[in-house]
């Protein structure tokens, strides 16, 4: 158990050495690529324009127009 356990170590050590070799020294570099100056998103930026209703025909004069509130008399 022990031997096949160094020689598998030995072989993965071999097959990641020579990627790390051909790797060199690898340095994290900032990237831009949120874009060229990442801000905070403007509202209706590249949107298309919202279409706009109808404006809604007068009601006819037979129809109530009066709100009528009923209160509330116990808690939900």
């Amino acid at each position: 158990m022990g031997a096949v356990l160094a020689a598998s170590s030995v072989l993965a050590s071999s097959l990641i050495a020579p990627a790390l070799a051909t790797q060199g020294q690898v340095i994290w570099q900032p990237t831009t690529w949120t874009g060229p100056a990442a801000g905070p998103p403007v509202p209706g930026e590249g949107l298309p324009a919202a279409p706009v209703p109808a404006p809604l025909p007068p009601l006819p004069p037979d129809v109530p127009v009066t709100i009528e509130y009923e209160p509330q008399t116990t808690c939900e």
